[in-house]
């Protein structure tokens, strides 16, 4: 586990946890944490299946119209915190793709190598 004290900035989501949990016990109460109406969400299905539900606050770089009506205070928090949402975030994404892709490619590659080796192997006598 990583200790919490190496982020923290994130201090301000603890302090205000009750502020973010009464909005959250609101979105509950009024039926908008959920699981998808009609299994459309594949990237969730096998948590909907074990009773898991959800309400999206943020969709890529922005946050959602709905979490900002019905949760600004939780959004606000969020927003405020350059490393949930802002450039510091979009630097790590970049070095993060730009690892992928040499992995990507380096196992490609050598993949590659290797089935082109094992064919050219069997083809010996």
């Amino acid at each position: 586990m990583i200790p919490v004290e190496r982020f923290p900035e994130l201090q301000r989501l603890r302090d205000n946890w009750q502020t973010i949990r009464g909005e959250a016990v609101k979105l509950f109460d009024d039926g908008f944490i959920r699981a998808a109406a009609k299994n459309s969400d594949w990237g969730f299905y096998s948590f909907f299946k074990s009773g898991w539900k959800r309400f999206y606050l943020k969709w890529y770089d922005d946050f959602l119209p709905s979490a900002r009506t019905l949760c600004p205070k939780t959004v606000e928090l969020l927003n405020s915190i350059p490393t949930v949402h802002g450039h510091v975030r979009h630097a790590a994404a970049r070095r993060v793709k730009k690892w992928n892709r040499r992995v990507y490619y380096t196992l490609k590659y050598s993949l590659t190598l290797v089935v082109l080796g094992l064919i050219v192997a069997s083809a010996l006598p």
